[in-house]
């Protein structure tokens, strides 16, 4: 019974920041290198996708983007003394800054409402929504796709079961079940 209570609660009024996640995106504009690799992996014209992080390093004076599961990419870099830009945002902006060291700085990503379709902002925040309550970060992005383009399935409904605080529905959804596994291939 306080299990069920807490979980309640936990649904009612944890806090929630509107993570960006993997919804944002950087155009190639230079051709780039991770740090860790000096031959290039993106081209002029590629698009990086899940972009999650946003750093600015003190001592090297640096911007650096990076990808969920990827690497860490150079905003700017220096060509025969010129400052180019390798990379422009799309999807999200540059928010406040979340965290401060004395080497680096952090900024927030925050997705761009108006560059965005109103269905996958919608996703994106279910998709988020069910990460902050425990759900891992794969089964929450299918089981947001069930809620918001089919909600009348059957994991549309466990997802609304969850998000109303029914901690039997998050049992559930947290094992994954196999009707909740989205086709990402189909429209």
């Amino acid at each position: 019974m306080k299990l069920n209570i807490f979980f309640i609660l936990t649904v009612l009024f944890s806090s929630y920041s509107y993570a960006a996640y993997d919804i944002c995106e950087a155009k190639v504009l230079a051709s780039l290198k991770t740090k860790d690799n000096p031959t290039p992996y993106y081209q002029v014209g590629d698009t990086i996708s899940a972009i999650t992080q946003y750093w600015f390093d003190v001592e090297t004076q640096e911007f650096t983007l990076c990808q969920k599961g990827g690497g860490c990419y150079p905003q700017f870099i220096s060509r025969n003394g010129k400052k180019i830009e390798t990379l422009k945002l799309n999807k999200c902006v540059v928010g406040p800054v979340i965290s401060v060291s004395s080497s680096t700085v952090e900024y927030s990503l925050i997705p761009d409402r108006k560059n965005i379709s109103s269905s996958a902002l919608r996703s994106h925040y279910v998709s988020n929504r069910l990460v902050s309550l425990g759900i891992g970060i794969a089964p929450a992005e299918n089981a947001a796709e069930y809620y918001i383009k089919r909600p009348n399935s059957q994991c549309g409904k466990l997802v609304k079961q969850v998000l109303e605080g029914n901690p039997g529905a998050f049992n559930t959804l947290e094992q994954s079940p196999k009707y909740c596994k989205w086709d990402w291939n189909s429209k």
